[in-house]
């Protein structure tokens, strides 16, 4: 059984994985696109593509994901959220380079990777940037 507190955390993740869910359609999309059509490496193409889902998680985060925001400049908001982000194509990399070798499947180490982002990028998005104050 939830508490009171804990409600709020799991609407937000609910909506969230419905945000990252559309961004992540976005970024694999875009991954396979750039990497099988436009013959770029998975190491190029994958940043790219996570940069343009990450514009869209943005303006899904602000506009519905989370009630609160605790930055009123947006400038300010939107420049954590992009390093969260980058952080988060860091993780992305260094798990697409370190598995795909040993799997032999980019697009199966993508889905390993965007699960692990997906919980790095709610928690630190919600702590320094959409909770309340």
């Amino acid at each position: 059984m939830m508490n009171k507190n804990q409600a709020p955390v799991m609407t937000d993740f609910l909506r969230y994985i419905v945000a990252g869910g559309s961004a992540f359609i976005i970024d694999f999309t875009l991954l396979i696109f750039f990497t099988e059509i436009t013959s770029l490496h998975y190491l190029i193409s994958a940043p790219i593509a996570f940069i343009m889902a990450l514009l869209f998680n943005y303006h899904l985060c602000i506009n519905w994901v989370f009630k609160y925001r605790i930055y009123s400049r947006e400038k300010i908001e939107f420049t954590i959220f992009c390093i969260i982000g980058i952080v988060g194509i860091f993780i992305t990399e260094i798990i697409l380079a370190g598995l795909t070798p040993i799997l032999g499947n980019y697009i199966i180490v993508k889905l390993i990777a965007c699960t692990a982002v997906l919980f790095w990028n709610f928690f630190m998005r919600r702590h320094l940037l959409f909770k309340k104050k």
